[in-house]
């Protein structure tokens, strides 16, 4: 199981200290340092607090590596203190240390974001040996979060969201060029799609309607006539008379 240990920072920005309190995984109290920033030199609060640009504006390539070693032995003897520190060094298995630093987002409180920043990892009791990080410490630091200036905006199911878009233009400078901007930033409207012309199978013409001579008597079907519609192939036929059917005999009486 991974030890953890919990760093307790009070850092108090008017005197410019900060005290340290070391507890285990069981909320049991290890070691207290209370240290005066005012007694480190100013040199060693620029690395401390700002190690990139301190390395890169004070210290060339070549010695990038012994200031490292000399900036981690400041954060083990006067910032921590040696007992507490003696804690955090004394096994190589892997553990992890979380640093709480409350007041670290208060405008008021420079100094507890400035410890924010310190790299704790490279904490070693002299600058050649082994660094926390190098023996399986993992560091973190947790503090609270400043509030943020606006509060999002909750949207209903199916509400739309509806943004303003200002465009201005300084005195003298060239146009922007509002009016195809807008254009842009509009949905193109769709484009009709293009009416499919179906080709259309000619009619099939209709079959030849029977004609009949009205009359009182019942006729017999007659031939069909010759129709325009009917393709030219077709024979055309000329029109019949219709032969009457007669009518059945009356039996004689006898």
């Amino acid at each position: 199981m991974t030890a953890r240990f919990d760093l307790l920072v009070t850092a108090d920005y008017p005197s410019r200290t900060a005290e340290f309190r070391l507890l285990d995984g069981a909320g049991n109290q290890l070691a207290y340092q209370s240290t005066d920033f005012k007694t480190i030199a100013a040199g060693r609060l620029q690395g401390l607090f700002d190690l990139r640009d301190y390395l890169r504006l004070y210290v060339d390539e070549a010695g990038q590596r012994a200031a490292l070693g000399e900036i981690g032995v400041c954060i083990a003897e006067e910032v921590l203190g040696a007992d507490l520190f003696e804690h955090l060094w004394a096994a190589r298995t892997q553990r992890t240390l979380r640093i709480q630093l409350p007041g670290a987002a208060e405008r008021e409180n420079p100094l507890a974001a400035a410890l924010a920043r310190v790299p704790w990892e490279l904490a070693r009791p002299q600058a050649a040996a082994e660094s926390l990080a190098e023996r399986n410490l993992l560091v973190r630091v947790v503090h609270e979060r400043q509030d943020p200036a606006s509060t999002p905006m909750d949207l209903a199911p199916d509400e739309p969201l509806r943004v303003l878009f200002v465009f201005a233009e300084a005195r003298g400078s060239q146009p922007l060029g509002m009016r195809r901007e807008r254009r842009a930033l509009q949905p193109s409207p769709r484009t009709p799609s293009a009416t499919s012309t179906s080709r259309t199978s000619p009619a099939t013409p209709a079959p030849p309607t029977p004609c009949c001579k009205a009359g009182s008597r019942p006729w017999s079907p007659c031939a069909t006539r010759s129709v325009t519609t009917m393709p030219a192939n077709w024979p055309s036929i000329s029109t019949a008379h219709c032969s009457p059917i007669p009518s059945p005999r009356t039996p004689p009486s006898h």
